[in-house]
């Protein structure tokens, strides 16, 4: 069973991260982020980072999320490196209007956001990936 642990922990090993809590480590701050990745599935290529901000802004119940989608705009649509620190490559015109808007439609699908400092993600790791997409009011995957 494909369980949002083994997940998330695959999704930080594929991509020779390191896990939250090990040296050099990004902030736990943005596991959330990875796992809208990981249950909206949505792509981490430039592209997928737009798209993926786009499902976080519609989900967000606030205006960090349009924050966030417009920081990834700048970064991998006009390439002015505003948050990538020199650790990611900026990108140009990889904008996807349309699986933009089709992620935004589906944030607001969600009944709160995976955001939130206050969800505890750690008491659900353990539960499998498609019981948790149907909590949360997710369909299967289908993003361009």
């Amino acid at each position: 069973v494909d369980t949002l642990g083994r997940e998330l922990y695959g999704y930080y090993r594929d991509r020779h991260l390191p896990l939250p809590g090990e040296p050099k480590s990004f902030s736990e701050l943005i596991v959330g982020h990875d796992l809208v990745h990981l249950l909206s599935g949505i792509d981490t290529d430039m592209s997928g980072e737009i798209t993926v901000a786009g499902f976080e802004a519609g989900m967000s119940r606030s205006e960090f999320g349009f924050e966030l989608l417009l920081e990834v705009i700048l970064d991998f649509h006009l390439g002015l490196k505003f948050t990538t620190m020199g650790i990611l490559e900026v990108g140009h015109n990889q904008l996807n209007p349309s699986a933009l808007m089709q992620a935004y439609a589906k944030g607001l699908q969600m009944q709160f956001d995976l955001l939130d400092p206050a969800w505890d993600f750690k008491a659900v790791l353990d539960q499998p990936i498609a019981h948790l997409r149907q909590s949360y009011h997710l369909p299967e995957p289908a993003y361009c």
